[in-house]
């Protein structure tokens, strides 16, 4: 019984043991912090609503998985009233460009991969021209933007088959909507 008390104080004092007894503050420490990053991510996924996915973006974005259907096509003004700040801004389309993998899917759409893994798909959906003509289906995406560009356009993301990139729309023209939070 001593050799065995003996060899544990020994094991303790050379710094072998974790943790020597019960009441170690440092264990406790990262015991506590493990438990923080645990409750921190819980916390997080928690929080993101139904609909909604987290792809890890710098900004914190989260982005709605599927576009706004009532109305499938809106003009800018009405975007913007109707959505308010849960329409994505010119800076949140350029991270989501910049940051996340986007490919081609072959049938007329991109699928976007963020940095966790998570992905999106944005559909080619065309445009409607503001006296109702429909345009591009199934070739082009138009998505607008909350950000103004003069008096009477915006910036809205244009991607087809070859290319994705912010550009400049008529406010009038109606493209589709996909929020965020």
């Amino acid at each position: 019984m001593k050799k065995t008390l003996f060899f544990g104080v020994l094991l303790c004092t050379l710094g072998l043991m974790t943790a020597c007894k019960s009441g170690d503050k440092s264990n406790d420490t990262e015991k506590q912090e493990t438990k923080s990053l645990i409750d921190d991510e819980t916390t997080k996924a928690d929080t993101i609503p139904e609909g909604y996915l987290d792809m890890n973006l710098p900004s914190g974005t989260i982005w709605k998985v599927e576009n706004e259907t009532s109305p499938i096509f809106i003009n800018f003004n009405d975007a913007v009233k109707q959505y308010g700040d849960k329409l994505p801004t010119a800076e949140q389309w350029e991270e989501l460009l910049n940051v996340c993998t986007w490919t081609w899917d072959g049938m007329g759409g991109y699928n976007v991969v963020g940095p966790n893994g998570n992905f999106l798909y944005f559909g080619s959906a065309g445009y409607s021209t503001w006296d109702g003509i429909d345009k591009e289906w199934a070739e082009a995406g138009y998505y607008w933007t909350s950000t103004p560009e003069g008096a009477d356009k915006a910036i809205y993301l244009h991607f087809d088959e070859k290319s994705y990139k912010l550009d400049k729309r008529a406010i009038k023209d109606r493209l589709i909507v996909r929020c965020v939070l």
